[in-house]
């Protein structure tokens, strides 16, 4: 699983002359049992109290060789059985979400069917998310569109998990707001956001903040922040679900110089 973060974050590092940043903390192990049973392989995940936030999902399901035949909680333990479709090869993924739109954890199989029956595991791998900690003294702060500089992110520590985006797009009749919840996904390897929402905002005098902005005029909006880094500062690449072709990057280079 690609970890590209680690290595942005060693060359923000080495161009700001920090110490080496220690390994992230990954959550509290999770206790996994699978079995081969009729033929098939059965996926248990101890879940107190009942978490439902496990999704089972067979990754380019078309032509895979096993089919999810369920995934469901059965008391305090999440249960994810895969069926064989033909003899073949099939990767599996379980990813538990902590919010609508982010996993902090994901574990593959890449299974192996011979005679009908799922026989072998091949190979797996897992990720976890890392602390929002180790990435907020990166992410905080302003970001400034790279081409023109007239766009403007912001990014805020969430009152809870995550962080709050706002992003300024200038116009003639004044500027455009996109405001969202972000969190990092460790699937996607990227900070994903949810639910954000687009205002008007006109130029009239005499108001300012929350009192000038319009009605929202796009809800439900998806996307991602993907971070990057170009050897000499660090780039934000924001996408979204409305014109996905579209990216728009963003730059800061007032990058701290160690982590708190």
């Amino acid at each position: 699983m690609k970890r590209f973060l680690y290595s942005i974050l060693a060359a923000v590092i080495a161009l700001t002359g920090a110490a080496a940043l220690a390994e992230a903390s990954r959550p509290a192990g999770t206790h996994v049992n699978t079995l081969f049973t009729e033929g098939s392989f059965v996926v248990q995940i101890d879940v107190p109290g009942g978490d439902m936030g496990w999704l089972a999902e067979v990754i380019d399901p078309d032509g895979a060789a096993v089919t999810l035949y369920d995934a469901d909680v059965l008391e305090d333990t999440f249960v994810a059985r895969f069926d064989a479709a033909h003899d073949g090869e099939a990767t599996i993924l379980l990813r538990h979400f902590y919010s609508a739109c982010a996993c902090d954890q994901a574990m593959t199989w890449d299974l192996l069917v011979e005679g009908g029956e799922v026989k072998e595991v091949k190979g797996g791998s897992q990720t976890d998310s890392p602390a929002d900690g180790e990435l907020d003294p990166y992410l905080i702060g302003t970001w400034l569109d790279s081409e023109k500089g007239y766009a403007q992110l912001t990014l805020e520590k969430g009152a809870a998990r995550g962080w709050d985006a706002e992003i300024i797009l200038p116009g003639e009749a004044g500027a455009v707001v996109f405001k969202a919840g972000v969190y990092y996904d460790c699937w996607a390897d990227a900070l994903v956001y949810d639910k954000g929402k687009f205002f008007h905002a006109p130029i009239t005098d005499g108001e300012s903040g929350e009192d000038s902005l319009g009605e929202a005029f796009a809800a439900g909006t998806t996307g991602e922040l993907k971070l990057t880094s170009d050897g000499e500062a660090l780039l934000l690449n924001w996408t979204g679900d409305q014109n996905p072709g579209e990216v728009m990057t963003f730059v800061r280079e007032d990058i701290p110089a160690e982590t708190p």
